[in-house]
């Protein structure tokens, strides 16, 4: 959700709809920004499940409510950054991946 309230600071953001939609993902309590939701005009892009998402052509937005994943991707890059061990906490294909590639460091 953090990134999706941003979404309209981002360079070129426009380009984004046409190429793909957007699955967000919202924690408990958190809520779509009203000035992102009112430029990109989300009333009509909205789709009310990840099945109607996944039927439509690019240019949607699906938002996952009550998502109970505490561990934010702030949090997991500014934790790996200071060589903290984060393989009991995220998936072992993803936790691999990131240490493979050598990321946030």
């Amino acid at each position: 959700m953090d990134a999706f309230n941003g979404l309209n600071r981002w360079h070129e953001w426009e380009q984004l709809f046409p190429l793909c939609s957007l699955f967000v993902l919202a924690r408990s309590g958190e809520n779509v920004n009203c000035d992102v939701a009112t430029e990109i005009d989300l009333l009509n892009r909205k789709v009310d499940s990840a099945e109607s998402l996944l039927r439509r052509e690019a240019g949607s937005v699906f938002v996952a409510e009550e998502f109970n994943y505490e561990l934010s991707s702030t949090i997991v890059r500014s934790k790996l950054s200071q060589g903290e061990d984060l393989s009991q906490e995220l998936n072992e294909k993803v936790y691999s991946y990131i240490k493979k590639h050598n990321l946030y460091h």
